[in-house]
C-alpha cells in the first residue's frame, strides 16, 4: 500500500512488530535509502522499552490515520515530478560537491589544529559584531560612498566614534532603538568626513593602489622589499611605528623577502580558517614575522580584501565596545 502525507512530513522511524505488537523501533535522521543506510553520516537510536514503544506506536497510528492512500494512477504523475526533481538534484549535488571541495581543500580538521590563542579566537567574534553593524549602516554607506567597500567606510567610522564622538562627551551606546541611533551617528560621521577630512576616499585609494595591487594573488610571489616596506608603512598600526621608530625599515631588515612573501601569501590566500592563519602569523615560528604586530596582521587582510574582511585593530575594538557591543 502506498500512502501520502504531504511534503511537510519529515519524521523517520521504523517499527518492528511481532504478532501485531511492536517489539523494537529505530528512530533518528536516516531515510530508508541507500544513502541513509550505507553512506551518510546519520544519528539513530534503537528503542525496545515497552513504554516508549507504545507511545511511538500510537503516534505512528495517528500519522497513518491522517494520511491519504495513493492510487496506482497517482504514481505515474508523481514519478514525473520526482524525475524532474532528481535531475535538478543531480545538478545541485554536483554544485555542492564542488563547493565542499573548494571549501575544505587544505583546511585542518579540529583535532589536528593547535590551541588557538585568545586574540585570534576573538577575531571571529569581532567579525560577527562588525557584520551586524555593517548591516545596520550599509544602505547609508552605499548611498554616501557608492564606490567604497562598506568595511572601509566603517573603519574610519571607528576613528570618528573614538576620537570625535567620544571627545564631545558622548555617552556609551546602550538601550533600545540601537539600530536607529547607530544610523544617526553614521550619518553624522559621513557629514563630518565628506565636509572636512575626506579620509574615507583616501583609504579606498590606498586599499586599491597599494594593498590590493601589490599583494594580489598573481603578484604576491614577486613583491620586493620596497613593496613590503610600502605596505607595512601604510597600515594604521605600521604608520605610527614607522614615524616614531622606523619600524618599516626594521620590518624588511629583520625578515627576508622570501619569509615576507610566504607569510603574507599564507595569511591572505590559504584556505585555512582565518583564526588559525592569524594565530600562526602571531605565534608559529614558521610564519611569524619580526615587527609585524597582531594589529598589523588583522589589518592587512581587510586592506587587501575589503569586500570580504573587516579591518581590526585596537581602535576598532574600542569603537565597537563604545557602541554597546561585547565580543
Amino acid at each position: 500500500m502506498y500512502i501520502f502525507f504531504g511534503r511537510d512530513f519529515h519524521s523517520k522511524f521504523i517499527i518492528f512488530y511481532k504478532d501485531d505488537e511492536p517489539f523494537a523501533l529505530i528512530i533518528g535522521s536516516s531515510n530508508f535509502t541507500a544513502g541513509g543506510i550505507y553512506n551518510n553520516i546519520e544519528t539513530n537510536a534503537i528503542i525496545d522499552d515497552p513504554k516508549y514503544l507504545k507511545e511511538i506506536d500510537r503516534e505512528f497510528s495517528k500519522l497513518w490515520e491522517s494520511s491519504y492512500k495513493l492510487q496506482p494512477s497517482d504514481l505515474a504523475s508523481f514519478k514525473i515530478i520526482f524525475d524532474n526533481f532528481r535531475k535538478n538534484a543531480e545538478k545541485e549535488k554536483i554544485a555542492q560537491e564542488l563547493f565542499e571541495e573548494k571549501l575544505l581543500r587544505d583546511r585542518s580538521i579540529e583535532s589536528s589544529k593547535p590551541r588557538i590563542g585568545k586574540q585570534a579566537r576573538e577575531h571571529f567574534k569581532f567579525w560577527i559584531v562588525v557584520n551586524e553593524i555593517r548591516d545596520i549602516v550599509s544602505e547609508i554607506s552605499n548611498e554616501e560612498y557608492p564606490d567604497v567597500p562598506v568595511y572601509l567606510v566603517i573603519d574610519h567610522f571607528w576613528h570618528w566614534v573614538k576620537v570625535e564622538w567620544l571627545g564631545s562627551n558622548a555617552h556609551l551606546f546602550v538601550g533600545p532603538n540601537k539600530d536607529l541611533k547607530i544610523q544617526k551617528l553614521f550619518r553624522e560621521y559621513c557629514f563630518w568626513d565628506k565636509s572636512d577630512k575626506k579620509y574615507t576616499y583616501e583609504m579606498a585609494e590606498n586599499s586599491k593602489e597599494i594593498f590590493s595591487f601589490l599583494l594580489s594573488e598573481n603578484r604576491i610571489d614577486n613583491i620586493t622589499k620596497s613593496d613590503a616596506q610600502l605596505v607595512f608603512s601604510n597600515l594604521h598600526s605600521g604608520k605610527m611605528r614607522t614615524q616614531r621608530f622606523d619600524a618599516a625599515k626594521k620590518f624588511i631588515t629583520k625578515n627576508s623577502i622570501e619569509e615576507i612573501r610566504s607569510s603574507f601569501k599564507y595569511l591572505l590566500y590559504s584556505n585555512e580558517e582565518l583564526e588559525l592563519r592569524i594565530h600562526n602569523l602571531y605565534s608559529n615560528p614558521k610564519y611569524k614575522l619580526s615587527e609585524f604586530s597582531l594589529s598589523g596582521i588583522q589589518e592587512l587582510i581587510g586592506w587587501v580584501m575589503p569586500e570580504k574582511y573587516p579591518i581590526r585593530n585596537e581602535k576598532a575594538n574600542d569603537a565597537v565596545k563604545l557602541l554597546g557591543y561585547n565580543f
